[in-house]
């Protein structure tokens, strides 16, 4: 009941604000449909700095009844606000927003698709990094605590996912209703950015069909790794270019800037690290929006902007000198590609991007010429940043995350165009695409070079089609099986039973998965068993010595263990075993 009242309201509040824009713009302003899917970006904006605020007073965060209630609300206030108008309020759906309809929902096909080839139809944990497991712990401390702290987004709106799903996932299963959560942000993006195409003048067909091999790219990639906060934070980028696209004009400057400044806000709860990338576009956007005045008062602006160019160097010497900015230097593992992925797309991009400045006086071209060359420049500043040592390659590369969105923008207006003026030449590029991805995805290219390495020795094909060999090789991994979450249950029932630590022997990413679905991820003990933390020499002798101070273990099957340990645990009595592990006593 919960999960459909809170269903209900997510669909009603950015209904009501997508009507109030649509019909509060001039004629040129999109129609409700394509207004939908941003309105819903600002929706969880709204719940998200409300819980801040919330956790700020000292007052807990709304939970999910409360939050569906408050969008129903405000959802009628905006009602009666357009019937107060005069303004029709009902949404009628012509030709073309069924069309655009039937888009939508193909993508959210895509994404459900992909959802289900990641995790199984069981929804299985599978994912390529320990970070959601760390996620999904702060989610469960969000439900625990009634509390936000850090970069919190997707932490409280992934707890409302889990809470009106967990009478069907039960306490053990909460995780299924956070890769649900996992699968809606993937979908969310891909939705936004089909709706920015759309408004941006290509054609439906186009749209699709780029908004599809864009979210077969880094946004997949990104559900691969499980960096839902990275995820959102593209997404909201994707919701401020929209906005300023569709609402360019003279007299939404203000709209704009408080819009704008809310996203930044959501952004720095979200992940921090897009935030100046929103900031740089808002600035060169509102400097762009002023130029005329600007142009009458030149040497007054030059001085501002020198001043404030001086301001913000010695702001970043600041900040490095004091070391705040030393976590940007630690590695991590995400995917790792210099240039590979964005061959294919390349000519059409930069072909795209030059129309885009070109067509500058165009108020659906210029917020996305904007916004693509703030991405170019702060990529390039953190590669200049890593040769210096100050970036890591891992945040590094977050930023490409950013960068294949403006890159696919730039790709749909660089087809649009060629569509126009050279279409042969189109068909030509277009099938030489396809014929690159068919080899590489369909392991073509792959079995003739297994086959037949004296004829193609190296798998040419892949190395161009980076990101998606890698996303199908990773969705198609080993998942986390049902019967090691059971394991997880009797062990996690003896930590109950007992008050004390009960250690998981397994991989980094099972281990972390069963502190965080058994709530133990942050437990004083917790670290002493990373074996994988020791020195490969005497690793075994220092877990004897860890098991030793506890009373029971749990061991995986799949783990492979030093001889010291595995005699240690020969002669214990072993209380659980299935398919995945056992349990035994070692008192």
């Amino acid at each position: 009941m919960a999960a459909i009242y809170l269903a209900i309201s997510f669909i009603a509040l950015p209904l009501a604000i997508a009507r109030l824009a649509s019909l509060s713009s001039e004629n040129q302003a999109p129609g409700t449909l394509l207004l939908f899917f941003p309105a819903f970006v600002f929706t969880m904006l709204v719940d998200v700095l409300l819980a801040g605020l919330c956790t700020m007073l000292n007052i807990p965060v709304p939970r999910a009844m409360a939050v569906g209630t408050i969008h129903l609300v405000l959802a009628i206030l905006l009602a009666l606000l357009l019937h107060g108008s005069r303004r029709n309020i009902s949404v009628k759906l012509a030709a073309a927003d069924v069309r655009d309809f039937l888009g939508f929902l193909a993508i959210v096909g895509v994404a459900i698709a992909c959802g289900f080839m990641q995790f199984g139809f069981s929804l299985n944990l599978n994912f390529s990094s320990t970070d959601p497991a760390t996620h999904f712990a702060n989610t469960l401390a969000v439900l625990d605590s009634d509390r936000v702290e850090g970069m919190y987004f997707t932490y409280y709106i992934s707890s409302l996912v889990i809470e009106v799903f967990q009478p069907l996932t039960g306490l053990y299963g909460t995780y299924k209703a956070f890769i649900i959560a996992e699968i809606g942000y993937y979908a969310l993006n891909a939705c936004v950015f089909y709706a920015l195409l759309r408004v941006t003048g290509n054609k439906r067909v186009l749209s699709l069909c780029v908004s599809v091999l864009y979210m077969l790219g880094y946004p997949l990639n990104n559900m691969v790794f499980g960096f839902s906060y990275l995820g959102v934070g593209v997404t909201l980028l994707l919701t401020f270019t929209f906005l300023w696209a569709v609402f360019w004009r003279p007299g939404n400057y203000i709209k704009l800037l408080i819009a704008s400044l809310i996203i930044i806000l959501g952004s720095i709860v979200c992940y921090s690290l897009f935030a100046p990338v929103i900031a740089l576009s808002l600035a060169l956007l509102s400097v762009a929006h002023f130029r005329h005045v600007i142009s009458r008062h030149m040497f007054p602006f030059i001085a501002l902007a020198i001043s404030l160019m001086i301001a913000v160097a010695y702001f970043i010497r600041y900040v490095i000198q004091a070391g705040l900015v030393s976590g940007l230097s630690t590695p991590g593992y995400t995917y790792v590609e210099l240039y590979g992925s964005f061959i294919l797309i390349a000519p059409t991009a930069i072909f795209g991007l030059v129309g885009l400045i070109q067509d500058r006086q165009n108020n659906f071209a210029l917020p996305s010429a904007i916004t693509s060359i703030a991405v170019i420049v702060v990529t390039v500043i953190a590669l200049l940043l890593y040769k210096a040592g100050i970036f890591s390659a891992y945040y590094y590369y977050k930023l490409y995350y950013l960068l294949w969105p403006l890159a696919f923008l730039c790709t749909a207006k660089g087809l649009t165009a060629l569509f126009n003026e050279s279409r042969i030449f189109l068909l030509c590029y277009l099938a030489c695409l396809a014929s690159i991805l068919i080899l590489s995805l369909s392991r073509i290219d792959r079995t003739i070079s297994t086959t037949h390495p004296d004829l193609s020795p190296s798998v040419a094909s892949e190395s161009i089609t980076g990101v998606y060999n890698f996303n199908l090789n990773e969705m198609e991994s080993p998942k986390i099986s049902d019967e090691e979450v059971n394991l997880w249950i009797a062990a996690d029932q003896l930590r109950t039973s007992t008050d004390q630590y009960v250690p998981l022997l397994g991989t980094n990413i099972d281990v972390y998965w069963y502190q965080a679905q058994t709530r133990q991820h942050y437990a004083p003990d917790a670290r002493h068993f990373y074996f994988w933390l020791y020195n490969a020499d005497d690793w075994g002798s220092m877990l004897v010595d860890r098991l030793s101070e506890v009373d029971y273990c749990a061991v995986l099957f799949s783990q492979e263990l030093p001889d010291s340990v595995k005699q240690f645990l020969s002669n214990k009595e072993v209380i659980y075993q299935n398919a995945a592990g056992y349990v035994v006593k070692l008192d």
